[in-house]
Formats: C-alpha cells, structure tokens, sequence
C-alpha cells in the first residue's frame, strides 16, 4: 500500500501561546513528520533551522508563541519502512489570527430612528 502524495487539509488554531495544527489522517500513515519555525513580531525567524517533530496522530501542539509571533509548518506521513510521503507546502498561522485587540475610546449609545 502506498501514502497519499500529501498530507492533505492541513488547519491550524491559535489559542493564546499555542498553535494546534491538525490535518486528515493518512490510512497507511506509522507517523507524521513536522518541521516548523517560529517568527518574531518583526518578522525574524527565532530559530535558526527548522525545528522537528514527530507524532503518531493526525495533530501536534506548537507551544511558546508570543504576541503577534507567527509559526510555519510543513508536514509530512511516513508509513511503515520509512516510506516517506511529499512535504507539504508551507502553511502559517499568527499568535494574533484569532484574538482581536481590546478597543478604547468608544462609547455606545442607542440609535433611534430619527438620528437616521
């Protein structure tokens, strides 16, 4: 049996430091190999090269990501014998994606059909 060409429908969450990553499972998957690699605010990579994971399941957690910081991650299924699926391309997802900012300044009032 052979694995899919590429992970496929890869999709990320971000809740406060940390970016779930989660993708379809691959019948003839043993495991996943991940690499990803964290940017700072600026835009800088905070690690030099890429960093690795592994995991048997279809979703890995990327812990540590600070305010606006942004990871990317590609990934790919190996199968039993070290057969190795195609990497996926590269896929990012911001500490700042799914939180918005609290606003200041804005006062609420009740519009009435006259003030139109």
């Amino acid at each position: 049996m052979a694995l899919d060409t590429t992970v496929k429908n890869v999709y990320g969450e971000v809740n406060g430091s940390n970016a779930k990553i989660t993708w379809d499972k691959d019948t003839f998957a043993a495991k996943y190999e991940l690499e990803y690699t964290m940017f700072d605010i600026n835009g800088y990579a905070k690690n030099t090269t890429p960093l690795k994971a592994s995991t048997k399941k279809n979703t890995y957690t990327i812990k540590g990501l600070g305010a606006g910081e942004t990871v990317s991650v590609r990934i790919r299924a190996v199968g039993k014998g070290n057969v190795y699926g195609r990497w996926t391309s590269a896929s990012n997802w911001s500490s700042s994606m799914n939180s918005l900012a609290p606003v200041k300044g804005i006062k609420a009032s009740a519009v009435t059909k006259e003030d139109l």
